[in-house]
């Protein structure tokens, strides 16, 4: 999308170059007026038609500045039975996500199928083989998904890994302020619990 600014100049340079061509030509009045008008036409033409292009899926076939690329993420898929299917891939150097669709092709289809309820039930993404070229080696998948990431370990381990990791993110998070404050007020509760029984019992009445 980038480049489209730069086209549409190219687009207006090659129709302004022939209405030159035809106000010069030793041709009839009207005809050099025709040409003016169908060189003036074309420009928005032109336009419209590159914006019209943005918003469609680009098939494979024609993305000839990527064709050895090793892999790309899939960010969403759509598929089309008799169609085709309509990719959303992000392309490992290029900023802003791409549309691309492959012909139609069941087994390709189910292998998408299978990655895509793979990668859901592991929580992780998923991942195209050379997205752009036509190749018939079908022995590794084409698409797949990412492996889940490491565990922590697992019974005692785990629970020595897991206190080692909150119980300093805990202490952390207390300032010592806090906890001088803690101190503090527990010890006016000791103390108020310790006085306060002695002198209600000093100021019992005597029994009668």
């Amino acid at each position: 999308m980038d480049s489209l600014p730069y086209v549409f100049g190219l687009f207006v340079l090659l129709a302004a170059a022939l209405a030159a061509l035809g106000v010069w030509s030793r041709r009839r009045l009207w005809i050099k007026l025709m040409g003016v008008l169908a060189a003036v036409l074309f420009i928005p033409v032109a336009y419209a038609s590159m914006i019209g292009l943005l918003s469609r899926p680009k098939p494979v076939d024609l993305e000839w500045a990527q064709t050895r690329l090793p892999e790309a993420t899939v960010l969403g898929a759509t598929i089309e039975q008799g169609r085709g299917i309509y990719l959303w891939l992000k392309l490992d150097d290029v900023v802003e996500p791409r549309a691309y669709v492959l012909p139609w092709d069941m087994a390709l289809a189910q292998q998408l199928q299978n990655a895509m309820r793979e990668a859901e039930e592991n929580g992780t993404g998923l991942r195209m083989r050379l997205p752009f070229e036509n190749s018939l080696d079908m022995r590794e998948p084409k698409f797949y998904a990412l492996p889940q990431p490491a565990l922590p370990p697992k019974d005692v381990a785990r629970l020595e890994w897991l206190q080692r990791r909150v119980a300093p993110d805990v202490l952390g998070r207390v300032s010592w302020e806090a906890l001088v404050d803690i101190l503090l007020l527990l010890l006016v509760a000791v103390v108020w619990l310790t006085l306060v029984p002695a002198r209600a019992a000093r100021r019992r009445p005597p029994a009668r």
